[in-house]
C-alpha cells in the first residue's frame, strides 16, 4: 500500500485512466464487430462507412495515448486487407 500522500493521488489518478482507456478500447472492439456484421452481409458501402469509423476511432485512441502507434496500424491494416478480400469475393 502506499504511504506518501503523492502516492495514493497517482495510485487514484491511474485507476481513473485505466476506466477511461478500457471504455475507449471497448469502443472499439464495438465498432470492429460491427464492421465484421457488415462485411458477413458483403454490404461494400456499408463496410466502408464503418471501416472509416473504426479507422477515425483508433487514430484518436493513439492521439490520446490509449493505443501505440504501432499497434494503430496493425489493426488498421488488418481492418483495410479483411475490407479488400471481401470486397474481392463478392
Amino acid at each position: 500500500m502506499a504511504h506518501s500522500v503523492s502516492a495514493r493521488k497517482r495510485i487514484r489518478q491511474s485507476e481513473k485512466k485505466q476506466i477511461y482507456n478500457r471504455a475507449i478500447k471497448r469502443e472499439i472492439a464495438t465498432l470492429i464487430k460491427g464492421l465484421d456484421t457488415q462485411l458477413e452481409k458483403k454490404d461494400g458501402e456499408e463496410a466502408r462507412k464503418a471501416l472509416n469509423i473504426c479507422v477515425s476511432k483508433l487514430d484518436k485512441a493513439q492521439k490520446k495515448g490509449v493505443l501505440h502507434k504501432n499497434t494503430v496500424a496493425n489493426r488498421k491494416s488488418s481492418l483495410w486487407r479483411r475490407l479488400n478480400t471481401a470486397l474481392a469475393e463478392a
